[in-house]
């Protein structure tokens, strides 16, 4: 379960308080159990740990976008984007903070984009064709 995972995790950590996978995959676990604050703050310590690193980047992205936090996701998605290039969940999680933001133009782009890379993705598809 996820919290006997979290309780590993926490094991983890208090050996060894500089391991950035165990607070990536604690904030990961808070984001599924849609605890966002709470994820932001892990994944923002794994950053800390490993700087750069474009998954820990996007989740922390995906975490300011549940927390309403739009411009602070846009910068942290786009920085994984930056460093990881083309990658069709990035794209599609840059173009949901572009529809909240109401850049739709940029939106669909990004869908199309990350379509592209996905061919097979449903979600995606009808994210580029409603208008």
């Amino acid at each position: 379960s996820y919290d006997e995972a979290l309780n590993i995790l926490n094991q983890v950590i208090s050996v060894d308080p500089v391991n950035a996978p165990a607070y990536y995959y604690m904030g990961w676990i808070y984001s599924e159990k849609m605890m966002y604050t709470e994820a932001l703050t892990n994944h923002e310590n794994a950053l800390i740990l490993a700087p750069d690193t474009h998954p820990i980047l996007l989740e922390i992205g995906k975490a300011h976008y549940h927390l309403g936090n739009y411009p602070e996701s846009l910068n942290f998605i786009e920085k994984s984007l930056e460093i990881n290039g083309d990658n069709a969940v990035v794209l599609e999680h840059l173009g949901d903070v572009m529809m909240k933001i109401n850049r739709l133009s940029d939106a669909k782009n990004l869908y199309k984009r990350a379509l592209l890379l996905d061919k097979s993705n449903q979600r995606l598809k009808l994210k580029v064709s409603s208008e």
